[in-house]
């Protein structure tokens, strides 16, 4: 029996881990409208395009790398986990945000960071999704404890994604860019539990700018 992969991705039904706050500047915060949407998937040969997840248009960081908008740190993996899901609106697309991921390098020593550029002054929110490599639909190994880094500061609760699922949403985030120029948002990823790579799959965006972002194609 198939389930429906917007359960999964995307979804405001996905269970969430509270509301967190990324600054102090949260009064005026009106982030209501999708701005940008990442599938952290590795590097591929195929010409940039927009992604369809969950009837949202989305990129890849690589993709809007040369518009330095968007780097990492850290290894990109492909996970080899069957997804028993069906395709929904976006088919493919939102299979592969799912089996993509970022994650700690645990050979190397370097842990997992996301760095975006966003305009200012704009209010921004924003959600991360994970996805547990280890699940096979009968036996699940729990991800370990760790917890979410904003710009250096810690977000709290240190989590864990039940055993139960597959997928999670963190969230929301909350940010604010005061500055009349472009500030860089950075979001270090499980960066206290560097001996396991545990997977950051996406990361959607909302902002108080009224147009999303233009995807590059």
């Amino acid at each position: 029996m198939c389930l429906q992969i917007s359960l999964i991705v995307f979804n405001l039904s996905l269970p969430e881990v509270g509301s967190y706050f990324a600054s102090t500047y949260l009064l005026d915060n009106n982030a209501n409208n999708f701005y940008l949407g990442i599938d952290l998937a590795p590097s591929d040969s195929n010409a940039p395009r927009k992604l369809s997840v969950n009837g949202k248009d989305c990129t890849r960081c690589d993709w809007i790398q040369s518009l330095n908008k968007c780097t990492t740190s850290g290894m990109f993996s492909l996970s080899s986990v069957d997804i028993p899901f069906g395709t929904g609106s976006g088919g493919q697309d939102e299979i592969s945000m799912i089996k993509t991921y970022l994650g700690n390098d645990v050979t190397n020593g370097i842990p997992s960071t996301l760095n975006i550029s966003l305009a200012g002054p704009h209010s921004y929110k924003f959600y991360l999704y994970s996805f547990n490599s280890d699940w096979t639909g009968s036996i699940i190994s729990p991800i370990p404890l760790f917890s979410i880094k904003i710009n250096g500061k810690y977000q709290e609760p240190i989590t864990r994604a039940p055993t139960y699922l597959q997928s999670k949403r963190y969230g929301p985030f909350y940010w604010n860019n005061i500055n009349s120029n472009e500030q860089v948002l950075s979001i270090g990823w499980a960066n206290d539990n560097i001996k396991y790579s545990i997977p950051l799959s996406g990361i959607e965006i909302y902002s108080s700018i009224q147009t999303p972002f233009s995807i590059p194609f």
